[in-house]
């Protein structure tokens, strides 16, 4: 994506984009507290010959209260071979050869 928006095509297709989004808007406020986020999003897109497009995004959201983790107190050490064994099923099955007689 970046080196597509730095080739020379990319800057003569410019002019174009540009005279097809002309008097698009984009306007986004974000507001920070100790508790609390806010945020106003609008966006008015015009594209010539084709049509308008608006969104409008207001969000807020609020700090939860601190959770408390806590670890498992007893550990097991393993190599990673054992942790393979662990993870994957034994595959080695053996099964017992026999003879199979056919009668007419």
């Amino acid at each position: 994506m970046k080196t597509a928006a730095n080739s020379p095509e990319f800057d003569k297709s410019l002019p174009e984009i540009k005279a097809s989004l002309a008097g698009t808007t984009i306007n986004s406020k974000e507001v920070f507290t100790d508790n609390d986020y806010s945020s106003d999003f609008n966006m008015n897109l015009q594209i010539k010959d084709f049509g308008t497009i608006a969104l409008t995004m207001k969000t807020t959201d609020t700090k939860s209260d601190v959770k408390g983790i806590t670890f498992p107190t007893s550990t097991l050490k393993v190599s990673q071979e054992e942790f393979n064994k662990l993870m994957v099923p034994a595959t080695n099955t053996t099964i017992a050869s026999s003879t199979n007689v056919v009668s007419k």
